[in-house]
């Protein structure tokens, strides 16, 4: 039975987490209906996608990138976000903490970890020593961790960001997707990113969402 984003928000057990909501692929006027039921926080994957929403969006929610940042889009990526959640090497950092620095902001990041080894990441034993370096960066604030969790055991995952963070005492960890969140709530997440559990499944087949998703990548990468 087809369920409204207001009855889906509605049934959302979220134990006081922050929801952000994952918007990759959905219109600016389904965005914002989520918001006028509540949604304060969106997500995006791509810089440019995210450019053409903002037109009809502004700043009405605070904006998050969760895709895998191309340094040619930093200085975009830091006008437009307010929090960049895929922070994943030194190099990176950088070029996000210069961006900042010449827009005379401080912008808000957290950092990737690879706790499911097969993802974009920081490996979870270099993760200190990968915040340590970013402290030194004074145009970044860095709020918390965030991962995407193995397939086949999220708990385990969750687990180890958990673990992680109880040495590093970051104020947010962002875990927990639609099929997963319940878990992450369980295993100490206080972030879940949502987008089918609000928005519902994209109509696009899986293979045509393959190959626009490979689109967009290069869009991302060539514009």
């Amino acid at each position: 039975m087809f369920m409204s984003i207001r009855e889906n928000l509605s049934k959302l057990e979220l134990n006081n987490a922050k929801l952000v909501a994952v918007t990759k692929g959905v219109p600016a006027k389904t965005i914002l209906e989520s918001v006028s039921y509540g949604v304060t926080d969106i997500a995006e994957n791509y810089v440019q996608e995210a450019e053409e929403k903002f037109k009809h969006i502004g700043r009405k929610v605070k904006w998050h990138f969760i895709g895998h940042l191309q340094r040619n889009k930093v200085s975009q990526a830091v006008r437009l976000f307010d929090v960049i959640q895929t922070v994943d090497s030194l190099r990176l950092a950088k070029k996000i903490n210069r961006a900042a620095e010449h827009q005379e902001k401080i912008i808000k990041v957290m950092i990737q970890v690879n706790v499911s080894g097969d993802k974009h990441g920081v490996e979870p034993e270099h993760v200190r020593m990968f915040y340590n370096e970013l402290t030194g960066l004074r145009h970044l604030e860095v709020i918390g961790l965030m991962c995407i969790a193995d397939i086949e055991n999220p708990r385990l995952s969750f687990k180890r960001m958990s673990n992680l963070n109880s040495k590093l005492k970051l104020p947010y960890l962002s875990m927990g997707m639609s099929n997963d969140y319940k878990t992450a709530l369980e295993e100490g997440s206080n972030m879940v990113r949502l987008g089918t559990a609000i928005y519902g499944k994209r109509n696009k087949g899986f293979l045509e969402q393959i190959v626009g998703d490979i689109a967009d990548f290069f869009r991302e990468v060539f514009s």
